[in-house]
């Protein structure tokens, strides 16, 4: 992904969606964390319009360890 000034909108929701379902799919351990600060990263820079509206936690878990240990914490069921 990279920085697109006229991306459509629903270019940029397909995005959205898909960083999503990624940390779905992270977090109930269908892919490991490996690639997180990458695809993070890429998420983060995808379009201005978008930063008001990325959770906090996002930006706080800036590696895939990081982001594993915030999901642990939120129920037992992901240890």
């Amino acid at each position: 992904m990279v920085l697109i000034e006229n991306m459509k909108t629903e270019e940029l929701t397909s995005h959205v969606s898909a960083f999503q379902e990624y940390c779905i799919d992270v977090a109930t351990g269908k892919f490991g964390h490996e690639d997180y600060e990458t695809k993070r990263s890429e998420f983060i820079k995808l379009h201005p319009s978008i930063t008001p509206y990325i959770p906090k936690r996002i930006y706080d878990n800036r590696d895939g360890s990081n982001f594993w240990a915030f999901i642990k914490s939120v129920s037992d069921k992901y240890k």
